[in-house]
């Protein structure tokens, strides 16, 4: 095909990163006017999904056949979703409550297909993190040397040897912002799956690994 059949409904600098890595071609369409659900005593996984199908469903052009796909990265602890911090003053609050604390990264992917299946599925993936104990200083100090405004729960996993996290069960991707795993047993059989067959070289990858390629 000429013209770009994969579309990826995201802003997410991370998501863009992920996608050069599995789709040979693909092109960014910025989600428009999407209120995001807040997390109401209902399961991370229902929130982050109906996030990502409004963020699919605000791109979507019927007149542009093709796979859209969108997602969405929250971070709960304690009955509370922690999103992008409002400040630095925030995200000092949330990484300090989140320290020496096991918390849920859930990630919901939409995929809406108007081109070979007519179809739209949705899923979630869930990772749980673990964070070091830090001090105050060193949380001041995380925060003046890395972006930590554009990210869920003010972190990220790939910033290495500067890494706050302890451990993670589950997919490192996941808590990157993009579940790669679950995606790829979800569109393997597709007739599409021949535009991401890169997908495989990345699975089960450890955090290590990611670090270095981010």
């Amino acid at each position: 095909m000429k013209d770009n059949c994969v579309f990826l409904a995201s802003g997410s600098p991370r998501r863009k990163s992920i996608f050069d890595f599995i789709c040979e071609s693909f092109d960014i369409l910025l989600p428009k006017n999407v209120d995001e659900l807040k997390y109401h005593n209902e399961p991370p996984e229902k929130t982050v999904v109906e996030n990502a199908v409004k963020k699919a469903k605000s791109v979507l052009n019927e007149e542009r056949k093709g796979i859209y796909i969108s997602a969405d990265t929250e971070v709960f602890f304690n009955g509370m979703v922690y999103g992008k911090p409002k400040d630095y003053n925030d995200a000092f609050s949330m990484i300090k409550s989140l320290c020496g604390q096991k918390h849920i990264v859930a990630s919901g992917v939409c995929i809406i297909d108007n081109l070979f299946h007519n179809e739209k599925i949705e899923f979630a993936d869930i990772s749980f993190v673990e964070f070091k104990m830090l001090s105050d200083t060193e949380i001041k100090s995380y925060i003046s040397k890395n972006n930590v405004l554009d990210k869920a729960g003010a972190y990220a996993v790939q910033y290495g040897d500067k890494s706050i996290v302890r451990n993670v069960e589950g997919s490192v991707w996941n808590v990157v912002g993009f579940p790669l795993e679950k995606f790829y047993e979800i569109i393997k059989d597709k007739k599409y799956f021949n535009l991401f067959e890169k997908i495989t070289l990345y699975l089960n990858m450890d955090m290590a690994d990611i670090c270095n390629m981010l």
